[in-house]
C-alpha cells in the first residue's frame, strides 16, 4: 500500500494565492481608480513648488521639463550692458548686479529692485539727464538725440516735442507729460498706453517716430 504524504503548507499557499487573485480581479476597477488618484496627488505635490518658486515648466514630448535659469537683457545706466543669466525667480536687483552694477549717473527713481524678472525681459535703467544746456544754434530735439534710449526720450521730451509726433496734438501731449510727472517718470515705454487717448495704434505710431 502506497503512503500518501499531504503537504498542508502547499495546499494553504495555493488556496491563499487563489483567493488573493480572485479579490484582485473582483476589485480591479476600484484599484485602478485609486492608483490614478494617487498618481495625480504625487504629480501635484512635486509640481507645485516649481510654480511657486517662479521656475519655468516646459512640456517636451509629453514630459514636463523645469528650467532653473533664465536670461534677461539689462541696458542703460549699468556698467556692462547686455544679456545676463539668472536663477529662475531672480529680481531686478540681481540682474543689475550681474550687469556690473549701476553707473554714477543712474536714475533709479522709478526702478523696482524687488520685482521678479521673467525670461526674455529687457530692463532699462535710465541715465540722469545732463544739466548742460545747448545753445539755440546747436540745440537738437530730444527725440533726435541718439545718445538717449527710447525710454529716456519718452521721459525727457517736452509737451511741445511730443506735438512733433504725427497724430499727437496739444491736448494729448499735455496728458502724456501730466501722467509722466504724476508717476515720477515712465518705468517702461508701454506706460504710454495708460494715457487717455493712446491705444495700441497710436502707441506704435509714437514708438516708430522715436526710433527712426
Amino acid at each position: 500500500m502506497k503512503k500518501i504524504t499531504v503537504n498542508y503548507l502547499q495546499i494553504y499557499y495555493n488556496k491563499s494565492w487563489g483567493d488573493a487573485m480572485e479579490i484582485l480581479q473582483k476589485y480591479k476597477k476600484v484599484l485602478s481608480v485609486l492608483g490614478s488618484i494617487l498618481l495625480i496627488v504625487v504629480v501635484y505635490k512635486f509640481t507645485l513648488p516649481a510654480e511657486a518658486s517662479g521656475e519655468i515648466s516646459v512640456e517636451l514630448n509629453g514630459t514636463a521639463v523645469v528650467a532653473s535659469t533664465i536670461k534677461v537683457h539689462v541696458a542703460g545706466a549699468v556698467v556692462h550692458e547686455g544679456v545676463v543669466e539668472l536663477e529662475a525667480g531672480a529680481r531686478v536687483e540681481d540682474a543689475i548686479q550681474m550687469a556690473g552694477g549701476l553707473t554714477e549717473d543712474a536714475n533709479v527713481a522709478c526702478v523696482n529692485f524687488a520685482k521678479v524678472v521673467e525670461d526674455g525681459q529687457k530692463i532699462t535703467i535710465m541715465h540722469n539727464r545732463s544739466d548742460e544746456v545747448a545753445t539755440e544754434d546747436d540745440a537738437v530735439p530730444t527725440y533726435q538725440n541718439r545718445d538717449y534710449s527710447l525710454l529716456e526720450k519718452l521721459n525727457y521730451m517736452t509737451a511741445e516735442e511730443f506735438q512733433d509726433v504725427p497724430g499727437i496734438g496739444e491736448k494729448t501731449s499735455l496728458k502724456i507729460v501730466e501722467a509722466r510727472d504724476a508717476a515720477g517718470q515712465f518705468s517702461e515705454p508701454e506706460a504710454l498706453k495708460s494715457v487717455s487717448g493712446i491705444g495700441d495704434a497710436k502707441y506704435e505710431q509714437i514708438i516708430d517716430f522715436l526710433e527712426q
